[in-house]
């Protein structure tokens, strides 16, 4: 395995979510170049699967598109957080199910060339309904369940545009789950 070498770096911006530096390395021939690196809490991402062929999706406005979006639920682990009781935790935030059983299906890099940011991607079975209590600055449009067919017209009609959502989807569509 080729490792770069960190010779410096320079945070450039702390927020809420993410940190970037800028950050100064060598390469295994000693040439040196600049990259940005964001740091990013790890994510995860649940598919609410119902019976044979029924998944909830919710759609909800994001702003860095300017988009509403169709998505499983999903979100960032709170500080001191295990990753599956994130899980549990934001599917039943988002949607107002909770789940009896949650399996990890993947976990992957969205953007491994500028981020450090994890997704672990669940699937979530034996669901029942409960409320649901959105945190104050998520503001989900519509909660829906929608058939395995549905949802495969969703993608291939391009409604469906979120990486975390196809990748989870996509596993149950190829029955890899």
């Amino acid at each position: 395995m080729v490792k770069f070498t960190l010779k410096e770096s320079q945070l450039i911006y702390q927020g809420k979510i993410v940190t970037l530096t800028k950050d100064l390395l060598i390469l295994p021939d000693s040439q040196e170049i600049m990259r940005e690196k964001i740091f990013h809490a790890p994510a995860v991402a649940v598919v609410p699967f119902f019976e044979k062929d029924k998944i909830l999706l919710i759609r909800q406005y994001r702003y860095p598109i300017d988009k509403d979006i169709w998505e499983i639920p999903a979100g960032i682990l709170e500080d001191g957080e295990e990753i599956l009781s994130c899980a549990f935790r934001e599917l039943e935030e988002e949607t107002g199910f909770k789940a009896a059983k949650i399996e990890e299906l993947t976990r992957f890099y969205p953007t491994p060339g500028i981020s450090d940011e994890e997704i672990y991607v669940f699937k979530a079975t034996e669901l029942e309904r409960t409320v649901q209590n959105l945190d104050a600055d998520e503001h989900i449009k519509e909660v829906k369940i929608f058939t395995l067919t549905e949802i495969r017209e969703m993608i291939e009609d391009k409604k469906i545009i979120d990486s975390k959502t196809l990748i989870g989807l996509l596993l149950i569509l190829n029955g890899e789950t």
